[in-house]
């Protein structure tokens, strides 16, 4: 496909035109006239061509002589649909024909509308971008009259018919016509399109276990994304069951089983099991075992501590004693922060400096202009039903997932977005009582059954940007949700606790979308927000 002559150059699929008065070269100017055609009917004599791979070169085929001459090549633009569902039409003007399936950009002089079956149809009327001979014809009118009244004749015959309701269109009309139709050609193509599985961002599937490329801006993955292959197989699992499918890992650290120098009493400290510290562009979170798998490789859970990068405030390293020391961090909410400390052995103090200079480029600076997460995850297309695993049967649980979803519904503003939900039902240890836990773009809202009495001490309303971090413990002795809460004069966050079942598997979807909608709350700007202990 040749470009026009007139210095035109293509970006991502759209003409530029470059050219200054005096021919040396200014930056380049999108050509709106220009349209990408392809020739349907040559008009007149032209030769076809193939390509002799043998010899690298061209090689005329035969010459065309067609039994019905036209003044025009009938042509039709490419990716584009009209209000027929057939592709845009257009009619290239010249003193050649090209050869059928011929790729060319045409310049639009304007286009003509006709009424067909109750729709306008539309075609474009142009010459080749690379034709000089049309140079000074800027526009339909300019055309040479003797040209006009032949294409005029022809187009009556061809494409009128005997209708006398034609409109002329200006080059604008024109380009609204092609927009249009490229608009409707891509709306249906992501129609017709199937859902094609992706493999997670973070989860290196094209290389040896082991290696470790160079970074860079063109290599697929980061080094520790290669890195998490060597984790234990269980840490391995625990962080493909937490990370999204777009999040990306900047750092991933093993730490293994220590005492730790802050908990438990003065003769005994607290043994902290093995764990896995993992910074990614969405969270900066450490998890940790419960207890060590017994001899039959049974997992017996995790607690997680997360926060979102976006929340940085401080970070230092800090000894806690000879064996230990801290990696401490402030996290920032909207009405405080709260200092979290990930406690590592002092033999690991080169891999925590990592850490640390890692964290750096989140912290906050003077007139802080950087881009941050915008937005937060999309929800579901369809948001599944309310479950109950106990429950004997789906059936048995819709009066209730009816009335906690209507009242659920009218607690909603104009301009919230639901991105997960939950049911926690009555028999979850600690409720006694049904409840409905969701997840939106701009709070955590836990809503009581409106038809039990009992229900109304479980109403929680947190918003997102007052919350610091999150504690997730997913475990087959426990589970819970704990939201951290800082206040001002306040050293201690305040901490709010959703226990539920091991046998909710929803909870997990709801905590990976509160995790990933942390750091898209904005802090900087104070809501109205009503929090209610459960």
């Amino acid at each position: 496909m040749s470009m026009p002559n007139r210095k035109l150059e293509e970006s991502n699929g759209e003409p530029l035109a470059r050219a200054g008065q005096d021919g040396s070269d200014v930056p380049p100017v999108r050509d709106d006239t220009l349209v990408e055609l392809r020739v349907d009917v040559p008009g007149n004599n032209h030769g076809r061509y193939e390509f002799d791979h043998a010899t690298g070169a061209l090689r005329l085929v035969e010459v065309v002589y067609p039994a019905e001459r036209r003044p025009a090549d009938l042509c039709s633009v490419i990716d584009s649909l009209d209000e027929s569902e057939s592709a845009l039409g257009a009619v290239l003007l010249g003193n050649l024909s090209h050869p059928h399936g011929c790729r060319l950009w045409g310049r639009l002089l304007g286009a003509i509308e006709i009424p067909d079956r109750g729709k306008p149809l539309r075609v474009l009327l142009t010459v080749a971008g690379d034709d000089p001979h049309f140079d000074g014809v800027a526009a339909y009118a300019a055309l040479p009259e003797g040209r006009r009244r032949i294409l005029e004749t022809s187009l009556r015959q061809e494409v009128l018919g005997e209708t006398d309701v034609v409109r002329w269109l200006s080059i604008q009309e024109a380009q609204a016509a092609v927009l249009e139709a490229r608009q409707r050609f891509r709306v249906a193509q992501i129609g017709t399109r199937k859902p094609v599985p992706r493999a997670p961002a973070w989860k290196p599937t094209d290389s040896p276990i082991g290696e470790t490329p160079a970074g860079g801006e063109s290599e697929r993955h980061t080094k520790a994304e290669y890195s998490i292959s060597a984790l234990p197989h269980r840490f391995q699992r625990y962080v493909e069951e937490y990370l999204a499918r777009d999040e990306r890992v900047l750092l991933a650290l093993h730490r293994p089983s220590m005492r730790s120098a802050t908990r438990g009493g003065l003769v005994r400290r607290t043994r902290l099991e093995e764990g896995v510290f993992v910074l990614s562009d969405q969270q900066v979170t450490e998890v940790v075992e419960l207890m060590p798998p017994d001899t039959a490789g049974i997992r017996y859970g995790f607690v997680a501590r997360s926060g979102a990068p976006e929340r940085l405030d401080a970070l230092r390293i800090v000894p806690l004693s000879r064996e230990v020391i801290g990696l401490e961090v402030s996290l920032r909410a909207v009405f405080g922060c709260e200092k979290v400390v990930w406690e590592f052995p002092a033999a690991q103090r080169i891999e925590i400096e990592s850490v640390a200079d890692a964290l750096q480029d989140w912290l906050p600076r003077g007139e802080d202009h950087r881009i941050r997460r915008a937005s937060p995850p999309p929800p579901p297309e369809i948001q599944p039903p309310l479950r109950d695993p106990a429950a004997n049967s789906p059936q048995e649980v819709e009066p209730l997932a009816a009335r906690l979803q209507a009242r659920h519904d009218s607690w909603l503003t104009s301009d919230e977005t639901v991105l997960a939900r939950c049911l926690l039902p009555a028999w979850v240890e600690g409720r006694g009582a049904a409840s409905l836990l969701s997840i939106t773009n701009r709070r955590l809202l836990v809503v009581p059954d409106p038809a039990d009495g009992r229900a109304a001490r479980l109403h929680m309303n947190v918003s997102l940007a007052s919350v610091s971090s999150l504690e997730f413990c997913s475990t087959l002795v426990l589970a819970y949700l704990r939201l951290f809460v800082p206040r001002d004069r306040s050293k201690v966050p305040t901490i709010y606790t959703i226990g539920f079942g091991k046998t909710l598997a929803a909870m997990d979807n709801c905590y990976l979308m509160l995790r990933r909608a942390l750091g898209t709350a904005p802090i900087d700007s104070p809501e109205q927000e009503s929090t209610d202990v459960m």
